[in-house]
């Protein structure tokens, strides 16, 4: 059957266990200018921006107002705006720790930690259970038949120290004078209120903890502190029921008399509240300012959020979902990469198929196809068997079939102080291997030196640099060091990496300790006896005469645990494990790691759960309000597809997890006894 044959299949109806959640997105406005504006306050009104490389990374709202935009080379920023005022952000830790301060501090007041950081700015709350627990403390005469809406950042009414909270939500329990949760920052309101706007129930009470009532904020009932989608001045807390034909809406469809329920429309007023209280105290106690979306899944949220910005916060009205999403370019979609994206154009568009066109990887990234399509076009001229083809994947067609129709039941996940894996990188326009005598070593010192302290402040509680004390205490093992490259090579994917990992050397996690060793030597040791022959073994085969030629490299420790590698009975045990442990290890690697890849390019499409839309390195966002990040400080995460190799370059043996070496099977007794005298030796000559 050919493209003009197929019908497009009818929008599926909108699966009604997809509005059971209420999730909202906070986007911190401007964040790498933000973090700079609070150390250098002076510099709020002027012109600002973030250099990284020699590109503008982002800049601050005065800058845009002058013509500044985002990804422009410093010279051509420059000449926009002479007086802009740069600020080179390629170290990224004031960034990271401010990012990780807001998290913690959000992370706090949302129920069983269901909070996701998607880069350093931007956050995803699942607030269901709290929306839920609130809603049914009230009555249905609680509830106003409409709110007014608003969007501005005026602070939540104040509670009075006489404030009686109602009965049904407390039990006329009293209120303390203060609250503070684990981190220091108070997380109740206490000021003063006039009390009229509580006698004539124009004021809601709405509660933080189930356990201390005295823990809330008050709202107004008859206002909804946010935006909405389509714009209204009010909405409507008790809508009629709409049908469930799923066809896209007209604006003067989009009503807010026309919804689903009004007990989903109660729910999604609730979130308003609790986002612009989130909000409200983040801006009071950090000075930052941010954006919101309000809906009923990640991918509705997040999208919703870029309407209004900067310092807004915007509600998805639910009926107008599809006609929301019919507004948008497909490679605007979480989840959609440009590769998918391009292929997804070209089908729509009627162009041959890429791979049959003979475009090669570098030709679609310069974008051959350059025509605009929409949700709504994909959905009229495709269908879920007509994707299926083009990717050659029915799971991921299905998700992205469910996309394009507000469909998205990704989880938010719980929220894990430990990062899956921490990585640096850095890149080159060639970095010649072995031409330039130290030039290798000086690079892999300055990214391994760049990743233990990344170690030391990520995975250490309390004495962060390492110097010893009583109370540092590491909260997470690493057992994996990897290596990453991409090289500039024929026989090589264009844009693919290729890495290689052993096992991580005890030794590290000795930093600071009575006996352990300075980070400084730990440093270097791990480049000379670790990172320089992982390295040595991943160019192997690559280069031609005129040598391995680097375009980045990568160090990273994964496969994190929650104890330490043991004494020499531990090494033993892991040895003779360590082949069956290493293939586990490559396979979580696979996973961590996988990127988008195509048939184009000889490999599968990904097919994940779907949790990986949320990658950042999908390319499919081009929000201006983003911080990019070309500092070559990859996070926590990975973002070309890559090939893992194993550690071996042949024969049967497995990596030391004491000093990462490579030892064939036959030698395992003896390396561990190796091991053993290295130790008594060390402790004679402490005694001596």
């Amino acid at each position: 059957m050919s493209k003009a044959e197929i019908a497009p299949a009818p929008a599926p109806a909108p699966a009604h266990d997809g509005h059971d959640r209420i999730i909202v997105h906070i986007d911190y406005d401007c964040f790498y200018a933000s973090v700079i504006e609070n150390e250098r306050p002076e510099l709020r009104a002027l012109p600002l921006g973030i250099q990284q490389k020699n590109i503008l990374a982002t800049c601050n709202y005065v800058a845009r107002a002058r013509g500044v935009k985002k990804l422009q080379l410093i010279s051509e920023a420059k000449k926009a705006c002479p007086d802009l005022i740069i600020v080179n952000g390629e170290d990224l830790s004031r960034f990271r720790d401010a990012s990780k301060k807001l998290w913690l501090y959000v992370r706090d007041f949302i129920w069983g930690h269901t909070t996701e950081r998607l880069g350093f700015d931007e956050v995803f709350l699942d607030v269901t259970p709290m929306i839920d627990f609130n809603l049914a403390l009230f009555d249905v005469g609680d509830f106003p038949a409409s709110a007014t809406t608003s969007s501005s950042l005026s602070a939540p009414p104040r509670l009075s120290s006489s404030f009686a909270l109602p009965a049904s939500a407390t039990q006329r329990a009293k209120t303390s004078s203060t609250s503070s949760s684990k981190n220091g920052y108070s997380n109740t309101t206490i000021l003063t209120e006039n009390e009229d706007d509580q006698k004539n129930r124009k004021l809601g009470y709405f509660r933080l903890s189930k356990e201390d009532p005295a823990k809330g904020f008050l709202f107004r009932w008859n206002h909804l502190p946010a935006h909405t989608y389509p714009s209204s001045d009010t909405i409507d807390l008790q809508p009629e029921i709409q049908d469930h034909s799923g066809d896209s809406l007209e604006y003067s469809q989009c009503s807010t008399s026309d919804n689903p329920s009004s007990h989903l429309y109660k729910r999604l007023f609730l979130a308003v509240h609790l986002s612009h209280y989130l909000r409200t105290q983040i801006h009071n106690i950090f000075n930052y300012t941010s954006s919101a979306g309000i809906s009923t899944s990640k991918l509705t949220s997040k999208l919703v959020g870029s309407v209004n910005k900067p310092n807004k916060q915007t509600l998805l009205i639910p009926s107008a979902t599809q006609h929301f999403l019919d507004t948008h370019e497909i490679g605007k979609v979480p989840g959609i990469g440009y590769k998918t994206a391009q292929v997804l154009r070209g089908e729509v568009l009627g162009l041959p198929n890429l791979a049959s066109a003979g475009l090669n990887a570098e030709e679609i990234y310069s974008g051959k196809i350059r025509t605009p399509v929409s949700v709504y076009d994909a959905r009229q001229k495709l269908n879920l068997e007509s994707i299926c083809r083009a990717i050659g994947s029915r799971d991921l067609a299905g998700r992205i079939w469910g996309w394009l129709h507000g469909i998205d039941r990704s989880a938010v996940s719980q929220a894990s102080v430990v990062p899956s894996q921490i990585s640096i990188e850095d890149t080159f326009k060639g970095l010649h291997v072995g031409t330039k005598k130290g030039e290798i070593e000086k690079v892999l010192l300055g990214l391994v030196g760049k990743l233990v302290g990344r170690m030391l402040k990520d995975l250490v509680d309390g004495d962060e640099d390492g110097s010893g004390g009583s109370g540092r205490r590491w909260i997470a093992y690493p057992r994996t060091f990897r290596l990453s490259i991409r090289p500039r090579d024929a026989m090589v994917q264009w844009g693919a990496r290729i890495s290689r990992s052993t096992a991580l050397p005890r030794y590290v996690f000795s930093i600071g300790s009575a006996k352990g060793m300075s980070m400084q030597t730990v440093v270097e040791r791990l480049v000379r006896e670790v990172a320089v022959p992982l390295l040595r073994r991943t160019c192997v085969g690559l280069g031609g005469e005129g040598g391995v030629v680097l375009q980045l490299v990568n160090v990273a420790v994964v496969n994190m645990g929650d104890g330490e590698v043991g004494p020499m009975g531990d090494v033993r045990e892991m040895l003779r494990g360590g082949k069956k442990r290493r293939r586990e290890e490559e396979e979580e690697e696979e996973e961590e790691v996988k990127g988008e890849s195509s048939t184009i390019f000889g490999g599968d499409w990904d097919r994940g759960s779907g949790n990986e839309m949320w990658s950042r390195s999908d390319g499919s966002d081009d929000d201006d309000d983003r911080d990019e990040d070309l500092s070559g400080d990859s996070g926590d995460g990975d973002e070309d597809m890559q090939m893992t190799m194993g550690g071996s370059l042949g024969g049967d043996g497995v990596d030391c997890p004491r000093c990462g070496a490579w030892v064939m099977m036959f030698a395992v007794e003896a390396h561990a006894r190796f091991h053993e005298m290295e130790d008594v030796e060390g402790q004679q000559h402490t005694i001596g």
